[in-house]
């Protein structure tokens, strides 16, 4: 789930979690969280994920079998 992935990375990157560590941490750890929101942004406008976190095109069904 791209959601479940985002809050993840978001959790791990967020600048508050860094904030007694030393600068080159910081730095680092504030520019992938700025990845991380740019991504996911991109992925919410082009339609590719829908307004739950979802991916918006559900998953093909299935080949029919043999009969």
């Amino acid at each position: 789930d791209i959601a479940l992935a985002y809050r993840r990375l978001a959790k791990q990157h967020h600048p508050d979690r860094w904030a007694e560590a030393d600068e080159a941490t910081r730095q680092r750890n504030a520019e992938e969280m700025m990845r991380v929101n740019a991504v996911y942004r991109a992925l919410r406008v082009s339609g590719a994920v829908g307004p739950r976190g979802r991916a918006s095109t559900p998953p093909a069904p299935p080949a029919p079998g043999p009969r």
